[in-house]
């Protein structure tokens, strides 16, 4: 289990989109950064289809570790079976 000492979010005022996220341990420090771009509305949504994950060194400056999500295509209002929560 990973326990954060504080996540900050930045949101758009205008449209509410998330714009980073920053994810520090229990003494301060920033180990982690989440960065999200490449807004497209997809079925009448707005939505960021591309996420940076970054994990920071020691120092919490430079990042060390990445992993990008790019969504290529997103669907949304699928029913989902009661089959799958037993």
């Amino acid at each position: 289990m990973v326990v954060w000492g504080k996540i900050t979010l930045e949101v758009r005022q205008a449209d509410r989109m998330p714009v980073w996220q920053r994810y520090y341990d229990e003494d301060g420090k920033l180990v982690r950064r989440l960065t999200f771009s490449e807004y497209k509305t997809v079925s009448g949504r707005l939505v960021p289809t591309r996420l940076l994950m970054q994990s920071m060194d020691k120092s919490g400056k430079q990042a060390v570790e990445e992993t990008t999500i790019t969504y290529e295509e997103i669907i949304f209002d699928v029913p989902i079976s009661e089959a799958i929560f037993p």
